[in-house]
């Protein structure tokens, strides 16, 4: 992946006198090569201040997400063996360039500035992400109050919620001409924690495999208390947990699916059933308290030792909300 003819030093009143060595000497992109630099590198705003750190030399880059490169032209008298091998290297950089982008997260569609509509399964990371900038800057926004008040949790949000997306700060960097300069991307990738539980028993020292959208995160063992905690793409979707419960070889793995970003608030009637089926209750999510939903409750309130009433009081609520936060 290189950048053309384009992000080549131009000349301009701040560029050397004829004969002067050039290598070395950083210069800012212009408006059109900030653009072509972002299409390069997957179009996520990896360019703006609010959600990139800062420029870096190649010998100082670590974990890069994404790479951008001023190619000059080399010497033409190298043979046709070591052009074979610099093709051969590239490849490999640009498959770690993907596998990476993988990781990191891809984003579904771009997500301009002015006010959005929630949709289910979008969180404010997920939105963040595709929108190019940090969760705060959009959180924090004077034209958010009202929905920071409403929703407490920010990456708890209900399908039909507005969420205003501020402008994007462009910023100049310098690069240096003859060398890979590296972008890091700040909000990215997003931290999954999930438990597992058998019967309410913790899944504790349990081998695992974590797969989100069908890409591999991480393999590891769950903790004592059944916890895994993972990277995952922001704007993953649906993630699988292949897990070994039974040491007994002739058991297949365990397999579980989840629905990123599906739990509406807690305070909305689905938001409850999603929660309580999540635990293990039988309890369809129709947005309704239906018989089904108060006999749910009335075993929850009775598991956890709360007056059994069959209805969403205070105390079960709170109850219901701290489970997902421990």
């Amino acid at each position: 992946m290189s950048i053309s003819d384009s992000l080549k030093p131009k000349m301009s009143p701040n560029l050397p006198t004829v004969g002067e060595d050039t290598s070395t000497i950083p210069r800012a992109l212009t408006p059109d090569e900030l653009l072509e630099v972002q299409s390069l590198i997957g179009g996520v705003g990896d360019i703006q201040d609010d959600a990139n750190g800062t420029l870096t030399d190649e010998e100082d880059a670590s974990e890069p997400s994404f790479f951008a490169w001023n190619d000059e032209d080399e010497d033409e008298d190298d043979d046709e063996g070591e052009d074979d091998e610099d093709e051969e290297g590239e490849d490999d950089e640009d498959e770690q360039a993907v596998k990476e982008l993988e990781i990191t997260g891809q984003a579904q569609k771009r997500i301009d500035s002015g006010w959005h509509t929630v949709e289910q399964g979008e969180t404010l990371t997920s939105i963040a992400f595709r929108a190019g900038l940090l969760n705060p800057r959009i959180w924090n926004h004077d034209k958010n109050k009202d929905l920071a008040a409403k929703r407490k949790d920010p990456n708890t949000l209900l399908p039909g919620d507005a969420v205003y997306i501020p402008p994007k700060k462009p910023r100049w960097e310098a690069v240096t001409a003859r060398k890979r300069n590296t972008f890091v991307q700040k909000n990215a990738p997003a931290t999954l924690r999930l438990r597992l539980l058998d019967l309410g028993t913790p899944c504790g020292k349990v081998d695992y495999t974590l797969y989100v959208d069908d890409v591999e995160c991480s393999q590891g063992t769950t903790d004592d208390k059944g916890w895994l905690t993972s990277p995952i793409p922001p704007d993953g979707r649906v993630a699988t947990v292949e897990c070994t419960v039974d040491d007994d070889a002739d058991f297949p793995p365990e397999v579980f699916t989840f629905i990123l970003g599906s739990i509406d608030p807690i305070d909305e009637e689905s938001g409850v059933q999603r929660r309580l089926n999540d635990l293990g209750y039988d309890c369809l999510v129709t947005g309704e308290l239906d018989d089904q939903t108060e006999e749910a409750l009335r075993q929850f309130q009775e598991a956890y030792e709360l007056t059994v009433t069959g209805e969403l009081d205070d105390a079960t609520q709170s109850k219901l909300q701290t489970l997902y936060k421990d």
